[in-house]
């Protein structure tokens, strides 16, 4: 299965969080439970992890649902001159799938956080 893109935009020192539910193509939510997600913002592919998600499973996992957080204490890492890239990974125990891929930009703030 080849990744969706999706870009994402947040401001440094800011919380960014998505929730999304995993569906087959019949549009069926998938049981995810057991199953773990691994979000990631890097440079580029094999440079060092620059920041990373927190993605939990909701529930049980049976509606699919999956709730990934960035705080602030990652986003404030990151530096709005730098481009990066991220993605989400699936790992079922058995497979690892990249589910989504895209570039990660930061907006400048005006508060000092």
């Amino acid at each position: 299965m080849a990744a969706v893109q999706h870009n994402i935009v947040f401001a440094t020192g800011e919380d960014f969080s998505f929730n999304l539910i995993i569906k087959d193509n019949t549009g069926t939510a998938v049981d995810i439970g057991g199953d773990t997600f691994t979000a990631e913002i890097r440079r580029a592919s094999g440079k060092p992890l620059e920041a990373s998600f927190t993605c939990t499973v909701g529930g049980d996992g049976s509606t699919g649902e999956v709730a990934c957080v960035l705080p602030a204490t990652e986003t404030s890492k990151l530096d709005e001159n730098v481009r990066y890239r991220w993605d989400l990974f699936r790992d079922t125990g058995t497979t690892k799938t990249q589910l989504i891929k895209g570039e990660a930009r930061l907006n400048w703030n005006i508060s000092n956080v």
